[in-house]
C-alpha cells in the first residue's frame, strides 16, 4: 500500500493502473492518496491519544527521566486521562486513569521508552553538577596540561580514589526456577564493617597496588596480609575510612611507586582528607601537581567512579559468592579480604577498563564533549544559568587561574582557520578548542575518524537556513501544544539560595599546590588554631565556674547538714527535758495527791483541769528546780501549799501564783519577777 500510494504521487502513475500492479484495493488506494486516510496506517479503531499528543508526552518523560524526576507507569496513565478529558473526546479509560492495554501499546508505539530503575541521586549531586562548573573544570584541567605539556602524556596523569568494601557482600543474579517467590543467596553477616581500598591508575592503563585501610585500632596482623595483591599497602584506623595521616602515608608510597618522570598531576577529589599543608609541602617537593574535582561531580568526572570501581565490586562480589559456595559452612572474615580482592582485582582494574573512564570523562585525552547535557540535566530542575555567568565561565576557561593558556598560537591559528571553513576534524584538542571558544556550535557526538556530518556550521548562510528554519517550525506549532502545556510541565528553577558565607575550598575545580592555595591553607590553620586555643580557654573558664558552683554547693550542703545535726541535737535535749520534766510531774501529783486530804475546801479548785493544765505548763518549763522548791515571797514550800505556782524565765525561780499579781485566768506566757525587771 506505501508503494502503490507513493507511485501515484511521486511517479504520477494512475490509480487504477497503481491498483492493479500492486494488487490493493482501489478505494482503499484513492482515500490514501486523497488525505482522508493517513499513509501507512494499521486498520482497526484509532488511538486515543492523537499521534502528536504521544510523541509529546513521550518526549516529556524522556526529558522528566533525564531530570532526575521520572515517573512512574500509573502516573503516566492518569497523565493519559487528564490528556484525554481536557481534549473532550470520548475514550474508554476508567477510574481517572488509563488501562494497562493502552500503557503497553504506547510503549510499543514508542520502542525508545522503558521502565528502568533509577539510581539515586542525591541533591547535592544534582545541584552542584551544573555546566557552569564542568567548564570551570575543563578549563582548569586544559590549562595545567598546557603549562605542564602533558597534553600527549598519559603515563604523567594519575587518578586515586577510595572506595569500601565489607565481607558482607551483595549477592549477584542467579538461575532459579520460574515462579518461585523468594531466592536466597548466602552471605556471611547481616551487617559488616567497613575496608577501604584506595587504588591508583594512570591514563595509560597503569595500575599502583592498593592500600587496604582495616578497622582496627591496632596494627593490621600478618594472616590478614595473605594472598594480597604484591606490595600492597596496608593500614589500620578506627572506622576503617581514610584520615589525613593515612593518605600521607599513601602519597609518600605513591611517590616511590610511580615512574621517574616529572612533572606528574593527580586528580582526585576535595575530600578533607586529601587536603593538608603537609600533603602539598611534599608534592611541591616530588614535582607532584593535585587538582581536587569540584565536589559532589566524582559520578561524572572521577574516571575510577565511571569506569573501574562498578567492575570492580561486582567481581569481588563473585569471589566472595565462590568462597562461600567452596567452603559450606564458613563465612568470609577479615582476614579472608586480601585475598578476595586480589581475586578480583584483574578483572576489573584492566587498561581499557581505565583507559575508557579517562575518556568518558574527558579528562584525558581532555575532550569536554563527553559531558553532555544529560549528565547535568538534573541540575536544570535547581537553577538557570545566565548569559552573564556564561560568559565569565568562558572567559575562565581561557585563561586558567594556572596563569598560561591551553593552545599555543599555532594551534590557535589553525584551529580558527579550520572553525571558520567548517571543517569536521576528528581531532579531541579541536572540539576543546570548540567547546572553550564556541560553545554555541554544533560538534558531532562520534571523534572516531569516519566520515560524518559536519561538525560546525560555520558559513552564513547555513546558520541563516536554520534560523529560517526555527522560525517557520515556531510558527507552525500544533494547537495541542499550548494544552498539553498546561498538564505536561517541568519542574520549575527553585530560587537561587542565599549564600552562607565563603564557599569551600573544594567547592569547585581548584589545583592545591598552588601557592595561594598553600597560603589560604595557613592562614586557615591559624584561624583554626586561634579558634582551637580560644574554644579551649573557654573551656577552661567553663570549668573553673563549673568548680566554683560545685565547691559553693557543697558549703550550702554542709551548712545545711551541720544546721540538721543542731536541731536534731535540740530535739533530743528537749526530748529528754520532756521525759526528765514529765517524770518529776508525776511524782509531785502523787505527793499532792497524798495531801489533798488535808488541804481545805477552798483550794481544792487547783484540781480542776485548767490548773492541771497550768502547773503542767510550768513544771514543763523548769529545768533544774527540785520538787521541794520555795517560794522567795512567802517562803511556802510548793510540795506543801498544793497551789498554784509559777517560774520566772529570768532566775529561773519559783513563787507562788498568790504572791504574784497575775490571775489564775491569765496566766501570761513569759514570766520575770520583781529582781529580774529590776
Amino acid at each position: 500500500m506505501i508503494a502503490a500510494t507513493n507511485s501515484v504521487l511521486c511517479d504520477n502513475m494512475a490509480l487504477r493502473e497503481a491498483a492493479r500492479l500492486y494488487n490493493v484495493p482501489f478505494e482503499t488506494l484513492r482515500r490514501r492518496v486523497n488525505g482522508s486516510v493517513k499513509a501507512g496506517c494499521k486498520p482497526g479503531p484509532g488511538t486515543v491519544l492523537t499521534e502528536e499528543e504521544e510523541d509529546h508526552l513521550a518526549r516529556y518523560l524522556i526529558q522528566m527521566a533525564d531530570m532526575g524526576f521520572g515517573l512512574s507507569r500509573d502516573t503516566v496513565m492518569r497523565l493519559a486521562y487528564r490528556i484525554v478529558e481536557k481534549a473532550q473526546r470520548k475514550h474508554p479509560f476508567k477510574d481517572e486513569k488509563a488501562g494497562r492495554a493502552w500503557f503497553d501499546g504506547f510503549r510499543r508505539r514508542h520502542p525508545k521508552l522503558t521502565i528502568r530503575s533509577p539510581q539515586p541521586l542525591s541533591y547535592y549531586r544534582a545541584i552542584s553538577a551544573n555546566m557552569e562548573t564542568i567548564n570551570d573544570f575543563f578549563g582548569k584541567l586544559g590549562a595545567i596540561y598546557g603549562r605542564l605539556n602533558l597534553i600527549s602524556k598519559p603515563m604523567q596523569v594519575y587518578n586515586c580514589d577510595e572506595t569500601g568494601i565489607s565481607i558482607v557482600h551483595k549477592p549477584g543474579k542467579v538461575v532459579a526456577e520460574l515462579g518461585r517467590r523468594h531466592i536466597y543467596a548466602m552471605t556471611s553477616a547481616e551487617r559488616g564493617k567497613t575496608h577501604t581500598v584506595l587504588s591508583c591508575v594512570s591514563a595509560s592503563g597503569y595500575t599502583l597496588p592498593p592500600m587496604m585501610v582495616f578497622p582496627r585500632k591496632k596494627a593490621v596482623p600478618e594472616n590478614c596480609k595473605e594472598g594480597a595483591i604484591p606490595s600492597t599497602l596496608f593500614a589500620s584506623s578506627g572506622n576503617g575510612w581514610i584520615n589525613t595521616d593515612l593518605f600521607l602515608q599513601w602519597f609518600a608510597f605513591f611517590v616511590r611507586n610511580i615512574p621517574p618522570a616529572r612533572p606528574v598531576l593527580l586528580v582526585m577529589d576535595g575530600h578533607g582528607s586529601h587536603v593538608s599543608i603537609e600533603l602539598i609541602e611534599v608534592a611541591h617537593a616530588n614535582d607532584v601537581h593535585l587538582l581536587c574535582l569540584p565536589s559532589h561531580t566524582t559520578h561524572i568526572l572521577q574516571p575510577l567512579d565511571v569506569g573501574v570501581f562498578k567492575s570492580f565490586k561486582a567481581n569481588f562480589s563473585k569471589a566472595c559468592g565462590k568462597y562461600l559456595a567452596a567452603n559450606p559452612g564458613r563465612v568470609i572474615t577479615s582476614d579472608k579480604l586480601s585475598s578476595l580482592v586480589a581475586e578480583a582485582w584483574p578483572h576489573s582494574f584492566t587498561t581499557l577498563n581505565i583507559m575508557s573512564g579517562f575518556k568518558k570523562c574527558g579528562v584525558f585525552p581532555i575532550n569536554p564533549g563527553e559531558v553532555t547535557d544529560r549528565h547535568v540535566a538534573p541540575s536544570k530542575a535547581f537553577g538557570q544559568q545566565t548569559p552573564e555567568a556564561s560568559a565569565a565561565v568562558e572567559s575562565e576557561v581561557v585563561t586558567s587561574d594556572c596563569g598560561s593558556p591551553l593552545f599555543s598560537p599555532e594551534k590557535e591559528a589553525l584551529y580558527r582557520k579550520r572553525y571558520e571553513e567548517g571543517y569536521d576534524i576528528a581531532d579531541p584538542e579541536y572540539v576543546a578548542w570548540l567547546k572553550i571558544n564556541h560553545p554555541e556550535a554544533e560538534v558531532s557526538s562520534t571523534f572516531t575518524g569516519s566520515s560524518s556530518s559536519s561538525m560546525v556550521s560555520g558559513d552564513r548562510s547555513s546558520k541563516k537556513s536554520a534560523s529560517v528554519q526555527s522560525s517557520t517550525s515556531s510558527q507552525s506549532r500544533p494547537s495541542a501544544s499550548d494544552m498539553l502545556s498546561d498538564i505536561l510541565v517541568l519542574p520549575r528553577p527553585a530560587a537561587k539560595a542565599k549564600s552562607r558565607g565563603k564557599p569551600a575550598l573544594n567547592a569547585m575545580t581548584v589545583c592545591i599546590t598552588e601557592d595561594a592555595v598553600l597560603e589560604e591553607l595557613r592562614l586557615k590553620q591559624a584561624e583554626k588554631a586561634e579558634a582551637d586555643r580560644e574554644k579551649e580557654a573557654k573551656k577552661l573558664e567553663k570549668a573553673q565556674r563549673k568548680k566554683e558552683k560545685e565547691e559553693k554547693r557543697q558549703e550550702i550542703d554542709r551548712r545545711k547538714k551541720d544546721r540538721e545535726e543542731k536541731q536534731k541535737q535540740k530535739r533530743k535535749e528537749k526530748e529528754e527535758r520532756s521525759a526528765q520534766m514529765a517524770k518529776r510531774t508525776k511524782t509531785v501529783q502523787e505527793r499532792a495527791t497524798r495531801k489533798q486530804s488535808a488541804v481545805s475546801q477552798g483550794r481544792n479548785d487547783s484540781d480542776s483541769p485548767i490548773c492541771q493544765a497550768f502547773a503542767e505548763l510550768q513544771l514543763s518549763s523548769s529545768e533544774e528546780e527540785d520538787v521541794d522548791a520555795v517560794c522567795p515571797k512567802c517562803g511556802l514550800v510548793y510540795a506543801d501549799s498544793g497551789g498554784l505556782w509559777i517560774c520566772c524565765d529570768g532566775c529561773k525561780r519559783w513563787f507562788d501564783l498568790k504572791c504574784t499579781n497575775i490571775k489564775r485566768r491569765k496566766v501570761p506566757e513569759f514570766y520575770y519577777c520583781e529582781e529580774c525587771i529590776c
